[in-house]
Order: C-alpha cells, then sequence, then structure tokens
C-alpha cells in the first residue's frame, strides 16, 4: 500500500505555485529583454519554480545531473532563455482545486511565507557561520517543504487525514502521515529529489526531520535547514501545517559549531533581515 501512494508522486514533473507569485515573475520576464538578476530573485522566493529550474539544470543531458544545488548553478548553466521558459509552464495551484482539497481550508500565502522565509534565514545563517555555500543553503531552506505541497496536489485526502490526526494528537505531520497512510511528506520529498537527479546533500536536507534529533547523516544542510525552520517559528512566521511549534535546535547548532553566544548575538540581526525580506516580498 504504501509503494502504490508513493507511485502517486512519480508523475509529478513540478508542483504548482500561487497565481500572485506566477504573474510577479511573468510581469518581470515581459519588462525586460533579458535576464537580469531581479528575475532570478523573485524565482529564488518561489518553491515550485526553483524546484522546476533545479529538476531541469540536473538532467543527464546537460552533464551535470546530481551536481546542481541551488537556483544560481541553474541560471548560469541554463541561461535567460530556458529560464523563462520554465517559469511560463508553471501552473497555478487553483487549477488543481476541487471538493477535496477545498476541504484542506489551507492558507497558502502563510505556507508560501514560511518557506520563502526558511530560504532566506537558511542563506543568512549560513552567510553569519561562514563556510557554507550561501546559495546552496537558501535553496534547501526554500525546498523543505516540497513534499507537503506535493501531497496537496496528489494525496489531499491522506493529507486531510494527516492534519487532523496532527491537530488532535498534538503530534508532527510527519509523523502522523505515518500513521494515516505509513508514509510522510519528508519520504514524498525525498523520493521526488532523487528522482530528479538533485545533489545528495540537498536530498538528505529534504529528508531531514526538523521535530527529531539532527544528526551527522542529515549533514550541514539539514542543520541549516533545521535552525532557519525554527528562527522562522520565532520571528513569527510558522509552518501553518504543523500544530506544535519545533524544540530548540541545539544538535543543528552543535553540528555546524555555532555556540549559544554566537546564535543569541545573531538574532537580532536575523529579526531585521527577516523583516527587510517580507518588506522585499511585498512590493
Amino acid at each position: 500500500m504504501k509503494s502504490t501512494y508513493l507511485d502517486k508522486f512519480d508523475e509529478l514533473e513540478g508542483l504548482p505555485s500561487l497565481p500572485d507569485q506566477i504573474l510577479r515573475v511573468l510581469e518581470e520576464t515581459c519588462r525586460v529583454s533579458s535576464m537580469d538578476y531581479n528575475i532570478i530573485e523573485i524565482i529564488q522566493y518561489d518553491p515550485p519554480m526553483a524546484l522546476r529550474v533545479l529538476r531541469r539544470a540536473n538532467l543527464p543531458l546537460y552533464g551535470y545531473s546530481e551536481s546542481i544545488g541551488s537556483l544560481q548553478q541553474a541560471a548560469g548553466l541554463l541561461g535567460p532563455d530556458a529560464l523563462k521558459n520554465i517559469v511560463a509552464r508553471v501552473p497555478a495551484l487553483e487549477r488543481f482545486f476541487d471538493e477535496e482539497r477545498m476541504r484542506l481550508d489551507l492558507d497558502y500565502p502563510a505556507i508560501w511565507r514560511h518557506m520563502q522565509m526558511m530560504g532566506a534565514l537558511a542563506g543568512r545563517i549560513a552567510r553569519l557561520r561562514g563556510g557554507l555555500e550561501i546559495d546552496v543553503c537558501f535553496t534547501a531552506g526554500l525546498v523543505h517543504n516540497t513534499g507537503k505541497i506535493a501531497m496537496i496536489v496528489k494525496t489531499p485526502d491522506i493529507l486531510f487525514n494527516a492534519l487532523k490526526l496532527a491537530q488532535e494528537q498534538s503530534i508532527p505531520l510527519s509523523r502522523a502521515g505515518e500513521e494515516v497512510a505509513g508514509f510522510s511528506h519528508i519520504e514524498v520529498a525525498g523520493n521526488m529529489a532523487r528522482k530528479w537527479n538533485f545533489p545528495k546533500s540537498l536530498i538528505c536536507a529534504m529528508r531531514a526531520g526538523f521535530y527529531s534529533i539532527i544528526g551527522r547523516e542529515d549533514g550541514e544542510l539539514g542543520a541549516i535547514t533545521c535552525i532557519a525552520n525554527y528562527t522562522a517559528w520565532k520571528l513569527g512566521f510558522p509552518d501553518v501545517m504543523e500544530f506544535i511549534s519545533p524544540p530548540e535546535p541545539k544538535a543543528a547548532l552543535e553540528l555546524l559549531g555555532i555556540s549559544s553566544h554566537d546564535w543569541e548575538a545573531w538574532l537580532p540581526e536575523l529579526k531585521d533581515f527577516a523583516n527587510e525580506t517580507v518588506d522585499f516580498l511585498e512590493n
């Protein structure tokens, strides 16, 4: 039964985005004659668009399969015309709406804002810590919730029951998914990332669970995304598909060699940066 459910996701070539996100990018691509930083900057805040670009860049035909881990790397490889073509084909999430998905009653802008903030904070924490690829960390944070969006599209009935159980029992959505259907959104994300030939480090990060202890098998990217998730919650940008806040990421901080003193010292800067990110995304 588990494999049957997971097989549903094999046909996905990408995920849909919010209409406002698509319109914003299309307007920007029409405004300029060639690719400029503004377009990349907008795309990098939309998980489905970033995923589709990463998927294309990691195709074996380009010769960099399992090597491209950030939108910036992918954009440099693919070029402006291919990038515009990919973005133009991203469907709107509303296209998939029916009675099953409507009863999920989800706050989609809030879901997107959490993912955007995870990406932004992962990149900034990587910059503060040093020694990490900032763009790759940004991407890892941005796309971590891939499995949740995929479940909205392919298995809304399972997601509905998992959300209900998670709320009733105050447990993580990943655990609720396992109890309801024998798999979680984390497993879905990992399987999709493997199918799309993503780098192994990115796959590990997408499979990292934020409600369990981050270990060395999750890698530095997994630790960064864990800390970014916790910080997003702490700064007022929670994952609205979870009903309990994540625990303090002590193991992730230790794995990255970040002291509690440094972490506390960074928080005011991270708060200011989060506010600046919101201003950018709303203007």
